[in-house]
């Protein structure tokens, strides 16, 4: 089991005043303007694993495993502006106040995010020694996300040479797919 969480908050504050008053009305503009931010993320992971090794004979053996995960994400965002506006002015005498509230997020963004998915894998390797110095490495993977509803395959293939004492060359070809992240799936 595993639990992860992610807290971010920012907060700024600006004030601005001008003032004349020479020889006329007192005119003034005076601003203030909040900026919250808030982000609290959650992910919770439930992980069951399993793994079976073969050793066929001292040249061939086989290596396999299965995963299951569940993982529930929680998220709650802001990003809010405040602002608060004082002003009289030639143009408009009488004093005039403006209060606005904003929330960015609330704009066409999800701010909000409770959501649960599971994933499982599995894999089977082949180990063949050639010789003495060369190992054979052949395998793949299979994963499937619930939440795109997609298996996914990867292959791979690893050659590896004892060259000597303490050194080992090693080469290998494989193909990666990635799961997607917490925000997709919203």
């Amino acid at each position: 089991l595993h639990d992860q969480r992610e807290n971010e908050r920012f907060w700024n504050n600006e004030y601005s005043d001008v003032r004349d008053s020479t020889g006329g009305p007192s005119l003034f503009d005076s601003s203030y303007t909040l900026q919250l931010y808030r982000n609290d993320l959650r992910i919770r992971t439930m992980a069951l694993n399993a793994t079976l090794d073969w050793q066929i004979s001292s040249l061939y053996g086989i290596k396999t495993g299965l995963s299951y995960q569940d993982i529930t994400y929680a998220q709650d965002q802001l990003l809010q502006y405040t602002f608060d506006r004082l002003t009289n002015t030639l143009q408009y005498p009488d004093t005039t106040i403006t209060h606005d509230i904003e929330n960015i997020l609330d704009a066409g963004f999800n701010n909000l995010l409770n959501t649960q998915s599971w994933k499982s894998t599995g894999y089977v390797e082949n180990l063949l020694q050639l010789s003495d110095h060369l190992l054979l490495n052949i395998g793949g993977r299979f994963d499937y996300f619930d939440v795109n509803k997609a298996l996914t395959l990867s292959p791979r293939v690893q050659l590896a040479y004892q060259a000597g004492e303490g050194l080992t060359l090693r080469g290998a070809w494989g193909y990666y797919f990635q799961s997607p992240n917490y925000r997709q799936i919203a």
